[in-house]
């Protein structure tokens, strides 16, 4: 009679555990750690009325024609996206005499932190506008938060065509060392460059190289993801080990793990991804530049301070530019032009130009990316005229 009892028991505890890791493995299908971050902010102060849904090909994209607001701790900005579904103006018909240039990018390219017509591109316009005596440039900014290099390609590979651009120009945002790995690593871009039809060879280093096979196939499952991610990131972390598991799951090794080895060859996957890029741009006949947004910790030890804390990045430090450097120079060797933005930022005399908590540019940064895209974009079209 005992024994029965004991085995009723140890059903209803069995059963119960079964029934809720299948209901947290079925949550997580919809729920993924970017939705995690997203409560994070909301803890620490932000407040997003929304004008993103999730989308089965782009992970998430912006609603066309929607109004909404982004309150952090430092500011408070309309979203507003046109009928495209980009946080800008609508869009005109191509008039060939009017330079378009086609802005993809994360966060930092949408402009978190200032209004439309206070974001670097608005300024860059504005003043070709008034420097050439007329209308002579249409910059249209397609950027939506936490892109990086393959869902741009993935934007591009749609759009382009309807949007007919001279030139597009790539944000690349440091953050997005994790973010290509996060967004299906070297199995997407591999992919992605079998459906373009450029074959599977790429000119870099795949690497980290795979996960064992067993860990491949438990990894189908969500829930052991999380898990594994989590704990085996801060594993590897402590032994300042860089692997697939933790650049797919931390977001802040791109200054974190600047003194670990193989750092340089981490890049290899967002390397590969820009040139992909290029390459599909150049079947189309579109010119094509990358700039990478420097973080503030690159610009002054002050910039963005507080904020850093959270992420584990070093407070009152300024961090080598080691990454930027790294991808300025693999874009030298492909040929791709690219629009320097470190020396700018960190020559000004103004500052701060990141908000301290946030790490956007403010308004003066703005100002400075907006200055500098207007004269690389002067050489272009003076080169095309």
């Amino acid at each position: 009679m005992r024994s029965n009892k004991l085995l009723i028991k140890f059903s209803v505890i069995f059963i119960g555990a079964f029934l809720g890791l299948f209901i947290l493995e079925v949550s997580l299908h919809f729920y993924t750690i970017k939705d995690l971050w997203g409560l994070s902010r909301i803890a620490m102060g932000e407040r997003l009325t929304d004008c993103q849904v999730k989308d089965a090909r782009l992970h998430h994209k912006l609603i066309r024609s929607c109004v909404g607001v982004l309150k952090a701790k430092e500011y408070e900005t309309e979203i507003a996206t046109n009928s495209f579904g980009f946080r800008d103006d609508d869009i005109r018909a191509k008039d060939s005499k009017i330079f378009r240039v086609l802005i993809v990018g994360d966060s930092f390219a949408e402009g978190w932190g200032v209004e439309i017509t206070e974001r670097f591109d608005t300024i860059a316009e504005k003043i070709l506008d008034d420097a050439m005596g007329g209308d002579k440039v249409d910059i249209i900014n397609t950027g939506t938060r936490s892109y990086s290099p393959i869902l741009e390609l993935e934007f591009l590979k749609e759009n382009v065509g309807k949007l007919k651009p001279d030139l597009v120009i790539a944000f690349f945002d440091l953050s997005d060392l994790h973010d290509d790995y996060y967004y299906g690593g070297w199995k997407r871009y591999f992919r992605m460059k079998e459906d373009l039809g450029f074959g599977t060879d790429t000119f870099v280093e795949v690497w980290p190289p795979p996960e064992p096979p067993l860990t491949t196939f438990l990894l189908k499952s969500r829930l052991f993801q999380v898990v594994h991610s989590e704990v085996g990131t801060e594993i590897l972390n402590r032994r300042k080990k860089l692997t697939r598991t933790n650049l797919s799951w931390d977001i802040s090794l791109f200054a974190k793990a600047n003194d670990w080895e193989n750092f340089d060859k981490s890049w290899n996957l967002n390397i590969a991804n820009l040139n992909l890029i290029g390459d599909f741009l150049k079947t189309k006949s579109i010119d094509y530049a990358v700039t990478v947004v420097p973080r503030g910790n690159y610009i002054d030890a002050k910039e963005w301070d507080s904020g850093r804390e959270a992420l584990g990045i070093e407070r009152q430090k300024l961090y080598e530019p080691r990454p930027i450097d790294t991808i300025m120079e693999e874009l030298g060797k492909s040929g791709i032009a690219t629009l320097e933005l470190y020396n700018p930022l960190r020559q000004s005399n103004v500052f701060p130009l990141y908000y301290p908590f946030d790490g956007h540019w403010t308004i003066d940064g703005h100002k400075i990316v907006g200055d500098e895209l207007a004269r690389f974009l002067a050489n272009k079209i003076d080169g095309n005229d």
